[in-house]
């Protein structure tokens, strides 16, 4: 049976191992030779991480020492991933969370974080990296930007203790670069990934993910046609706003009182059935300053989504000729996540009012003999007073005449001639509403 008995003397304290008989000679090493060999290990994690530096095709540079990470532990499939994340410009500063679906017997990590420099910046003290209120907080993260290395967040955690658990093993703050637009994208990558628990490293796999930045989002007023008179919806719409946590707003719809009236209750604005529709909505025209429609939106859910924020409905005012119409400009506008002020753009838009068209309408029928027989050939001329000039058409063997196009609530002189007969009634006067085709004309009896 093994045993083991510490032993003082005069070359100092010994550990010893050896069997419970008096002829086994014990093996003893000293205390300070096992301190000698724990500092040598932890010397060798810390200097073989700070040396562990490779370009960014993986390819390692002369005269560096690459950490083990072959071992593979009780754990299941271990895993590490960074977030695939859209911010919106000009952005604040941001978390990029570091995740694992384990941690069990970690106690020390290392890697690199590879991100496009001209769109990404690390933010904060010790590069914007933290642990806390993560699995592994309470360890004391040493986090590294190199000179001339932009682009590569080095990263290394170690402490006392075993981690548990499953989530967040550390956060990196980003900020926007200032030459990132719109549409800019910059990948997040892992290099040289290690994980230790008390037996050495541990083999975790890894998942990368990614920044895109967008734009601020588009406030918009339609730009639509309208007949005189009619009363009529206008929808206010956003892009997508579905990351930005926007729970209120408030502007200022402008509009031409001389041509528009709000129109309905709540001065004719409704949420109902829009991205809008968890706020309460109020809106209000201030008497002698009409033109000024104010909305204002607040509640706790925020919105998401895009397309109609909410409707508007007007109605023609009196007097309005064919022709006008009204810009619809926004003033005095903000949108808030929790009293945050969120950046926007504006988009205007016009309300065009026209007379209504009138419809078209046909008008035909038959030209007969005094027998009822279809006159063939017959010659059928219709005109009217919006007409530039007559139109004609010549009847078939069954004697049917049309004319299509014509403008309803006009007034149409329509007149039949025949080489073979006679008309004592050659011409109508017709006044078209509607579809008029019974306007027959009979022939003169032939003796």
């Amino acid at each position: 049976m093994q045993t083991f008995r510490l032993k003082i003397g005069k070359t100092g304290s010994q550990v010893c191992s050896g069997n419970r008989e008096p002829t086994s000679r014990p093996r003893c090493l000293s205390i300070v030779k096992i301190l000698l060999v724990a500092s040598a290990i932890t010397f060798g994690f810390v200097s073989s991480f700070a040396q562990n530096v490779v370009d960014r095709k993986a390819n390692f540079r002369p005269g560096t020492t690459q950490l083990s990470s072959t071992k593979q532990s009780a754990l299941t499939s271990p895993f590490v991933a960074l977030p695939t994340l859209t911010k919106r410009l000009p952005a604040t500063p941001f978390v990029v969370p570091i995740t694992v679906d384990t941690a069990g017997g970690i106690i020390a990590f290392q890697f690199n974080i590879l991100y496009d420099p001209a769109v990404l910046d690390p933010s904060g003290p010790n590069f914007g990296c933290s642990t806390s209120g993560t699995l592994a907080a309470g360890r004391s993260p040493i986090c590294n930007v190199a000179l001339g290395d932009e682009g590569r967040l080095q990263v290394s955690v170690f402490g006392s203790g075993a981690m548990s658990g499953t989530g967040t093993v550390l956060n990196v703050t980003f900020l926007a670069d200032t030459s990132a637009v719109s549409g800019s994208v910059s990948p997040l990558t892992f290099e040289t990934v290690s994980f230790f628990d008390n037996s050495g490293p541990i083999t975790y796999s890894s998942q990368g993910g990614q920044v895109t930045f967008l734009g601020p989002f588009t406030l918009t007023a339609p730009t639509i046609n309208q007949t005189i008179p009619s009363t009529f919806e206008v929808p206010i719409t956003v892009d997508e706003i579905s990351d930005l946590g926007i729970n209120s707003f408030q502007f200022i719809v402008l509009y031409d009182p001389a041509l528009l009236v709000p129109s309905g209750a709540n001065f004719g604005c409704s949420s109902g059935a829009t991205l809008s529709a968890g706020l309460a909505l109020l809106c209000n025209v201030v008497p002698g300053q009409e033109g000024m429609l104010r909305i204002t939106a607040f509640g706790t859910t925020a919105i998401a989504g895009s397309g109609t924020l909410l409707n508007l409905t007007f109605a023609t005012a009196t007097g309005v000729t064919s022709g006008s119409s009204s810009t619809l400009t926004f003033q005095n506008v903000f949108f808030f996540k929790s009293s945050v002020a969120v950046p926007y753009l504006l988009h205007s838009g016009r309300v065009t009012l026209y007379a209504p068209t009138a419809a078209a309408v046909s008008l035909g029928g038959r030209v007969l003999t005094a027998d009822g027989s279809g006159v063939l050939n017959a010659r059928v001329v219709v005109s009217g007073n919006s007409m530039n000039e007559p139109k004609m058409v010549v009847t078939g063997p069954f004697g049917y005449y049309r004319f299509d196009g014509l403008q309803a609530g006009e007034t149409y002189v329509v007149t039949v001639n025949s080489k073979r007969f006679t008309f004592s009634m050659p011409s109508r006067v017709v006044s078209l509403t509607d579809d008029l085709l019974d306007a027959n004309f009979i022939a003169d009896p032939s003796w």
